[in-house]
């Protein structure tokens, strides 16, 4: 509302009037202001001022200042007016945030097309242009999206906005999220102003990703390849260079005894605009020893700056490079484990592993055994402690020992073995000798006793010797003794044993027994022959059994109708011919058999009476020095003589004989002087040109 006051000047009469009215000037009515035209009348004479009052229409347009006239008119002469007054209304619709504005963006590089979207606050009376411009920020034009320029036209209605198309380049370059800018000027209107003249549009990277980045190759060379390098390997396109780092680390390979790094610098550089698949090189000098080793590696780890690569990621960062040895061992190159013998009081046995060749280091076990049963040496803490362990041998280092204990106890036993073997020995060390005889020999004394006859035969009946008193040597003293006789019978024969034994335990447990067998030989079976004329007196056999032998046998007719008084055998009367007894003594220790066989007959019955020597004792005395034929010169006969010792064998033969034997051996082969040892012989008589069985019996054979 404009409320318009106006002044009177002088003195009216009342009554008066004043006509006023409005009329356009550049503001319009109805469309600015209500429209006036009315009339004034003075009330009284003394009326300096009346108001005027005119709406004013108040709309939402930003418009420039307008006016409009007020006219003025009267009908009393004496009241004189300014013709009209001009009105001015200012707009009010205007202000720091009316205007044209454009909006920033964010798009992925892969949309095709973004827009800025140009904006308008507020209502316009009247339309107007703006001018726009599509600048380079970081992203460049052609590259990274179609620039463009223009001129928009508003028609001025509030909230009326244009688009301007930024067609967006899709490429395949890994880069930074970029930005360009959309640029307002040459507004052709004052009335509003440019809020915001700079949008900005960010186009953000599709390229890269988990899969993209950079990696590092490993390498398998042999030692004399010289060089070997790992390849580091980018699989983008990047728009900017980047530098990545490497470190190169030790593994079974050692700088710089087999391998020094030839670049110069520890990082490698992509540079910009580095294409997919472009690879930068570190070279490893690779040094070519003499020295037998086993398959080394090295490794190498990337990284990048501080500040990574924007889209590049480090896909792979560590290789290995693997260096195989040239250098072959020769046929008697590789480990030896020496055997060993050792005293069981040293209290240790060193045991020597041996490399010949020329090897780098290596490790090796060792480990003792019981060779999978056949060790006689037991471990435990009984004759060894088992030992196990790692030999580390420098490179060049020829030998290693290591110990393992001996028990020294006081047992006496035999010579002992255990093992040591090698065990997991690297591939490039052959091992020639891998297991070891450790042989403990005992520093104990065995038991020993004095000096006796361990095995003695005699015969039944002669004198069984005494007990040897028998004195113990060795093992730890202070024996114990336990004395034992027993007598075992043989299973096939009468014979049997005295066997006599001494367990002796020393003051250590050790034991050992001492043995005297006595082997007790039942006497032969004795064949005896007699000849007997059945003229002859009764003979008594017992008269005729050999020396020694027990008489309180029984005499058993085997063959022949005779009757026998005990022992007596009587001729007479007997048919000639041949009559056998057998002769048995079971009743005590020893066993006696005999078997006799008499022959009756008619001859020489002085001869058979008489019958010959029973003794020989060739001691010069005249009695019995010589084997004599007694009765022999009533017989006109010539005899031929064997005589036997008790185990058959021929002792004595002589043809014709002429009693002149008188126990002297043939060619002086038995007994001391050229004389048969004492003792009880068999001999026979064979009458030469008769119809005589021959003649046998004992005969005793002794010194006195």
């Amino acid at each position: 509302m404009a409320v318009l006051t106006i002044g009177i000047e002088g003195t009216y009469r009342p009554g008066a009037t004043i006509n006023y009215s409005t009329s356009n000037v550049s503001a319009l009515a109805r469309e600015d202001y209500s429209s006036v035209s009315e009339t004034y009348t003075l009330a009284t004479e003394d009326i300096t001022s009346f108001d005027i009052i005119i709406p004013i229409t108040d709309d939402n347009l930003i418009e420039p200042s307008e006016s409009f006239s007020v006219n003025f008119a009267h009908d009393t002469p004496a009241v004189s007016a300014t013709a009209s007054v001009s009105v001015s209304i200012t707009d009010n619709d205007n202000g720091a945030n009316k205007g044209v504005s454009i909006n920033d963006f964010t798009v992925n590089e892969d949309v095709g097309t973004a827009n800025f979207t140009v904006s308008l606050n507020g209502n316009l009376q009247n339309s107007f242009t703006i001018d726009y411009n599509l600048l380079d920020g970081s992203a460049t034009e052609a590259e990274d999206y179609t620039g463009s320029s223009g001129t928009i036209t508003f028609t001025g209605n509030d909230g009326e906005s244009h688009v301007i198309n930024v067609p967006i380049i899709d490429d395949s370059i890994i880069e930074e999220t970029e930005n360009l800018e959309g640029k307002l000027s040459n507004l052709s209107t004052t009335l509003i102003n440019i809020v915001d003249a700079n949008g900005v549009g960010t186009i953000t990277d599709n390229d890269g990703g988990a899969g993209t980045g950079v990696s590092v190759s490993d390498f398998t060379v042999d030692e004399n390849a010289g060089t070997a390098t790992f390849d580091v390997t980018l699989n983008a396109d990047v728009q900017g260079g980047f530098n990545v780092d490497f470190d190169i680390a030790d593994g079974s390979a050692v700088s710089p005894d087999d391998n020094t790094v030839a670049n110069t610098d520890t990082f490698v550089t992509f540079p910009a605009g580095t294409a997919t698949g472009d690879t930068q090189l570190v070279t490893i000098n690779i040094v070519d020893d003499t020295i037998i080793e086993n398959t080394e590696t090295l490794d190498i780890a990337l990284t990048f700056d501080a500040v990574p690569p924007v889209g590049v990621n480090m896909l792979d960062d560590t290789g290995v490079g693997t260096i195989t040895d040239n250098d072959a061992p020769g046929m008697n190159d590789g480990l030896y484990i020496d055997d060993l013998q050792v005293n069981e009081q040293t209290g240790v046995a060193t045991v020597t592993v041996r490399v010949q060749g020329s090897f780098t280091a290596f490790n090796v076990d060792y480990a003792t055994n019981d060779g999978g049963g056949t060790a006689t040496a037991t471990a435990g803490g009984v004759d060894y402690t088992a030992s196990n362990g790692t030999l580390a041998f420098a490179e060049g280092q020829s030998s290693i020992t290591f110990n393992v204990v001996i028990i020294d106890d006081c047992l006496i036993e035999s010579t002992e073995v255990f093992f040591a073997d090698l065990l997991n020995a690297p591939d490039f060390v052959p091992v020639i000798d891998g297991n070891a005889t450790i042989t403990i020999i005992d520093d104990e004394e065995a038991l020993a006793s004095s000096d006796f006859e361990a095995e003695i035969t005699s015969l039944c009946g002669d004198e069984t010797s005494e007990d040897p008193q028998l004195t113990f040597t060795g093992g730890s003293g202070d024996y114990e003794v336990l004395f034992s006789e027993e007598i075992q019978n043989a299973s096939d024969s009468e014979d049997f044993m005295i066997i006599r034994t001494w367990d002796v335990t020393d003051s250590c447990d050790n034991t050992a027994s001492f043995k005297q067998i006595i082997f007790v030989l039942q006497p032969q079976l004795q064949e005896i022959t007699i000849d007997i004329c059945i003229e002859d007196e009764a003979i008594d056999l017992v008269d005729y059994l050999p020396e020694g032998f027990d008489t309180n046998g029984v005499f058993e007719v085997t063959e022949g109708d005779v009757m026998l008084d005990s022992s007596i055998f009587v001729p007479e009367g007997l048919e000639l011919g041949e009559y056998r007894i057998a002769y048995t003594s079971t009743g005590e220790e020893f066993k006696y058999y005999v078997d006799f066989t008499v022959t009756t007959n008619r001859d020489c019955v002085a001869f058979i009476q008489d019958g010959s020597s029973k003794a020989v004792t060739a001691n010069g005395d005249g009695v019995n020095d010589m084997f004599e034929i007694r009765g022999a010169e009533y017989c006109d006969y010539n005899f031929d003589v064997m005589i036997f010792n008790r185990w058959g064998n021929m002792v004595y033969e002589g043809k014709d004989y002429k009693n002149d034997w008188g126990g002297f051996a043939p060619n002086n082969s038995f007994g001391k002087s050229g004389f048969l040892p004492t003792g009880t012989y068999y001999y026979i008589i064979i009458v030469v040109g008769a119809d005589f069985k021959q003649l046998n019996r004992y005969i005793y054979l002794g010194a006195e």
